[in-house]
């Protein structure tokens, strides 16, 4: 073990230079037998120093500080308990090993005393040269292993704070990157819910003006979560706005996408991505799916959810044979057009029952007659039900827009 060769390592050095034992004690006779066990054959591994009460030793601590202390329970006006509150506490915070003396029959006070911060005790009258040596030994290995302990929990905090700050930095650049009001349009009303599932996560939404109109919606997924996933995500993000602006067919736009990400993802890891352009004047919506969950229309006027499925590899690999199918559908005023990733309907009960489509489809006709932005919200706390807990075990994102009847244009 690292600690007992550093307990080791510091024996030998004391060995040339003799252990600094502080005996604390307010009876000189048995300071003298402490000593005499401790020499006995071990003429060169020890030299002593002595106090006879808590606040003189404290004070030959802070000047000199022993390499080992031998601590009576019994002190004038004060205790062993009392030095050891005084040795640990905030105005000296002394890390010092230290040997409980008690006697025969007050193992609770050495407990006591090993709570507070003592590595080890000896019980007065049963202590042999050997035993003190190897309760010396023992000390002096348990102190080390504490301070090893001690400063990798230092050290794992400082690290734990740092990515705290990275991730917040993370979050930070997320949120800017993402639309922080989305177009105003008097031909739909659109609404939005996006959690990821840690600080930042790897999914994305977007709503943008492609040209006069016509709107874009889009949703993507990258797998996984935290840092490695918000990397890949902001740069498929930024791939597709550059790809997209300008330029009405969805099937173009994702070849475009797919084309320039691919090489740029890792082994293991994929991207998805639903994309459709909305024709204000046609009222026609026109998607692509790039190995991503259907979108799904809600019809106003017969009530069912029709998905809107389109075929399309996953994105970042094989550009020279990919083909995504772009496919188009007539909607109507009153029609909701939902995107979402996959979070939504992959959520399990307590019992480890999916959610599932049918499921999620069933409560959006329940509830088809609210508004947009208040469907997202009731189909997000319905999930959020379903699973029992506080917190999705995925980015959520969801994305969706409502057409609104001539009359309001």
């Amino acid at each position: 073990m690292e600690g007992a060769r550093t307990a080791m390592q510091t024996l030998e050095k004391k060995n040339m230079d003799a252990l600094n034992i502080l005996l604390i004690d307010d009876d000189i006779d048995y300071r003298s037998v402490l000593r005499r066990l401790m020499v006995r054959g071990q003429e060169s591994n020890y030299r002593f120093s002595e106090a006879t009460d808590g606040i003189t030793a404290l004070q030959m601590c802070v000047e000199n500080p022993p390499d080992c202390i031998l601590l009576d329970y019994h002190l004038p006006n004060s205790n062993g308990l009392d030095f050891l509150k005084n040795l640990r506490g905030d105005a000296t915070e002394m890390p010092l090993p230290v040997i409980m003396l008690t006697g025969q029959g007050n193992e609770k006070i050495a407990v006591e005393a090993m709570k507070l911060g003592a590595q080890d005790y000896l019980i007065k009258g049963e202590i042999t040269p050997a035993e003190m040596q190897r309760t010396i030994e023992h000390a002096l290995e348990k102190f080390s292993l504490h301070q090893q302990l001690q400063q990798q929990e230092k050290e794992l905090r400082k690290a734990y704070v740092l990515m705290q700050e990275e991730m917040e930095q993370a979050r930070q650049t997320q949120q800017a990157l993402l639309p922080k009001t989305l177009p105003q349009s008097p031909h739909v009303d659109i609404g939005y819910k996006f959690e990821p599932m840690t600080q930042i996560g790897g999914d994305f939404y977007d709503v943008l003006e492609v040209e006069e109109n016509m709107l874009g919606f889009v949703v993507g997924d990258v797998t996984g979560h935290s840092i490695p996933a918000a990397l890949l995500s902001f740069m498929l993000f930024g791939i597709f706005r550059d790809s997209a602006r300008g330029l009405p067919s969805p099937s173009l736009v994702v070849n475009l996408v797919n084309g320039r990400m691919e090489g740029h993802l890792p082994d293991n890891k994929f991207a998805s991505l639903i994309y459709g352009i909305f024709d204000t004047i046609n009222r026609t919506f026109t998607y692509v799916s790039a190995g991503h969950p259907p979108a799904l229309l809600l019809r106003s006027s017969t009530q069912e959810v029709i998905q809107l499925s389109s075929r399309g590899m996953l994105l970042g690999f094989l550009s020279s044979i990919s083909d995504y199918q772009e496919r188009s559908i007539s909607l109507n005023p009153g029609d909701k057009v939902l995107l979402y990733s996959d979070a939504i309907y992959e959520v399990m009960s307590p019992e480890g029952r999916v959610l599932g489509l049918h499921r999620l489809q069933n409560f959006l006709i329940k509830n088809s007659h609210l508004p947009i932005s208040e469907l997202i919200e009731a189909a997000y706390q319905y999930a959020l039900d379903y699973s029992g807990t506080a917190q999705f075990d995925d980015d959520f994102t969801l994305l969706g827009f409502e057409v609104k009847a001539p009359t309001d244009e």
